[in-house]
């Protein structure tokens, strides 16, 4: 497993200095896709560049990712020139046709008890404004993510916001505990670990910045009055979240399904990498009814509903109350 944790850090690294700079630049040609999420030019060079290398080291492993690369030789012209003259600066040898042909020849090959997981550019509304967005990549073995690295370009290595460093990385393998390195610092990891908090009331939470389109907020406030607990919720984009509870920075962050759309099911590349790090950092993440996700049913967590991550002193206790709902 050294060699894939070696491997995923770098590559994510590489990803996470790439998409950085081009927010810093403003190079942020978008696109709605058929949600009507936006997708830009670094969510597809941040796939591209993982993609490249993956074929590159592990050429038998499949990948499942967010976006669908065929889409930029479908009409997409401009964000296929725009992503080749960026990409070709960072790879000498990159060749989007060659990518296209090899991951076709991967699909025959795939070996079925490994899987890489990546979401290239989670928070991309986040990435548009100019704040956080994380690189996420895991590796299952068995429908189980084993190895998870999540790339934060604007987070600090003390897990806090800040857009003018270079950024880190939280990585995790399973049962060896999770670590937080500087990008570019990546000889002096720190070990990752959750919040002492025990008092529910003083919990702090975090959440998504679009808590309308991503959650239900109500639901939430509803918790935190059964629990009277009055913390302000602090509000972030991407699977950033993920390494501040690991890191103890807050203790409590939900996604339930949105009011206006009740049978929403999470996508398994926002979960795999952050659900493990903040695990192996000494949390619980569960769904709503305290199941353990499933992530053998394909790209979506068809059998958990919402999600439940905390430093597990008050998990039983949120898990209990939305079962009386």
């Amino acid at each position: 497993m050294n060699n894939e944790k070696m491997f995923a850090i770098e590559v994510v690294s590489k990803a996470a200095v790439f998409t950085k700079k081009l927010q810093q630049q403003k190079t942020t040609l978008f696109f709605e896709k058929g949600d009507k999420s936006p997708v830009t030019a670094a969510d597809f060079g941040s796939q591209l560049l993982v993609t490249h290398y993956l074929q590159k080291y592990f050429p038998e492993d499949p990948l499942a990712a967010e976006e669908n690369i065929l889409e930029l030789s479908e009409g997409k012209r401009p964000f296929l020139e725009l992503i080749t003259e960026l990409l070709s600066k960072e790879i000498e040898d990159f060749s989007f046709e060659k990518i296209i042909a090899r991951e076709e020849h991967r699909r025959a090959q795939r070996n079925g008890n490994r899987l890489w997981v990546l979401d290239p550019i989670d928070g991309t509304k986040g990435f548009l404004r100019g704040e956080q967005f994380a690189i996420a990549l895991a590796m299952m073995k068995n429908d189980q993510p084993v190895l998870g690295v999540l790339g934060c370009p604007n987070l600090n290595e003390r897990a806090e916001p800040d857009t003018q460093g270079h950024g880190v990385i939280a990585y995790a393998i399973q049962g060896q505990g999770a670590y937080l390195q500087g990008i570019d610092q990546p000889a002096s990891p720190s070990r990752l670990s959750v919040s002492n908090c025990t008092d529910a009331a003083l919990a702090r939470f975090v959440g998504s910045v679009d808590s309308t389109g991503h959650s239900n907020s109500d639901a939430i406030q509803s918790l935190k009055l059964h629990l009277d607990n009055q913390q302000e919720i602090q509000q972030f984009d991407s699977q950033a979240k993920y390494v501040m509870v690991a890191a103890g920075k807050f203790d409590v962050f939900l996604r339930l399904a949105p009011a206006s759309n009740p049978t929403y099911r999470e996508k398994i590349w926002d979960h795999a990498a952050g659900s493990l790090i903040v695990e192996e950092a000494g949390g619980i993440v569960t769904d709503v009814s305290g199941k353990r996700f499933d992530f053998s049913q394909g790209r979506s967590l068809e059998n958990n509903q919402g999600v439940v991550v905390s430093n597990g002193h008050f998990h039983d206790a949120i898990v209990e109350f939305f079962a009386r709902r």
